[in-house]
C-alpha cells in the first residue's frame, strides 16, 4: 500500500487548517441558505463559534485527526429540530459545492461523503 493511500482521511484532505476552512465555510453558507438558515435563528455568536468548533472536532475524529470529539451524539444533539430529508440534501448540496471550490481529488471526496452520510440516521427526523 502506498503511503497516501495508507494516510488517513484527515491528512489526505490537509489536516486541521483544511478542515477548519472547509468547516467554517460550511456553516455560513448553510445559515444564509434561505431554507436552512432557520435552524441558525436567533443563535448567540458565541453559541454558533462552539457549534464550529465542535463540528471541527467530529469532523477531525472521524477521519484520523488528532482531535477528540466532547459534544453530545448526534441523536440528542439533533433531536427535535425537524431536520428533513430535503434539509439533508440541501446539507449535502452545500457540501458538493464546497468540495468543488476546494478541489477535493475524488477519492478523497467520496470517502468524506460517505463519513457525512453515515450520520444521516442519527440527525434527519424519520
Amino acid at each position: 500500500m502506498s503511503e497516501q493511500t495508507s494516510a488517513s482521511l484527515y491528512t489526505r484532505l490537509g489536516g486541521y487548517d483544511a478542515f477548519a476552512a472547509l468547516n467554517g465555510a460550511l456553516l455560513d453558507r448553510l445559515m444564509e441558505d434561505p431554507e436552512l438558515g432557520r435552524f441558525w435563528k436567533n443563535r448567540s455568536v458565541d453559541s454558533i463559534i462552539r457549534e464550529k468548533q465542535l463540528a471541527l472536532e467530529y469532523l477531525t475524529a472521524k477521519t484520523g485527526g488528532p482531535s477528540s470529539y466532547i459534544g453530545r451524539n448526534l441523536v440528542v444533539t439533533h433531536k427535535g429540530m425537524g431536520i428533513t430529508a430535503r434539509d439533508w440534501e440541501l446539507f449535502i448540496g452545500h457540501l458538493n459545492t464546497l468540495l468543488d471550490q476546494f478541489q477535493v481529488p475524488e477519492p478523497e471526496r467520496a470517502e468524506a461523503l460517505a463519513v457525512i452520510e453515515n450520520t444521516r440516521a442519527e440527525i434527519v427526523d424519520k
